[in-house]
């Protein structure tokens, strides 16, 4: 399979990209947690009426956990992916496939 070199980066950057972007947004959501949390203990608000919130943050939280993992997914299929191209031999500082996972990824990519 043929993939041109510069298409390689491009899909590379992104996924660097991404990766930040998430990244932050947990950071960010753990921050808003702990400001909600030292708010509410000089204030008062009682525990009762910051559950929801606490509820709301904690999901939304762990849907950003749950993304990340799913791109960690995607980018083992594209490691994959470049190791049956022309494009094996090129290092683009990727992620690289745990011991096991490389027959396994194999499979996902030629189904």
């Amino acid at each position: 399979m043929h993939i041109s070199e510069a298409g390689g980066r491009t899909v590379v950057a992104d996924l660097q990209t991404v990766f930040g972007s998430v990244d932050l947004a947990i950071l960010d959501t753990a921050r808003l947690t702990t400001s909600l949390m030292e708010t509410e203990a000089t204030s008062n608000i009682t525990p009762a009426r910051s559950q929801r919130v606490l509820d709301s943050i904690g999901a939304s939280i762990t849907k950003m956990i749950d993304s990340r993992k799913d791109m960690v997914s995607a980018h083992r299929t594209l490691i994959a992916i470049k190791g049956e191209s022309n494009l094996d031999v090129v290092d683009f500082g990727c992620l690289t496939v745990g011991e096991g996972e490389e027959a396994s990824l194999k499979a996902k990519v030629e189904a």
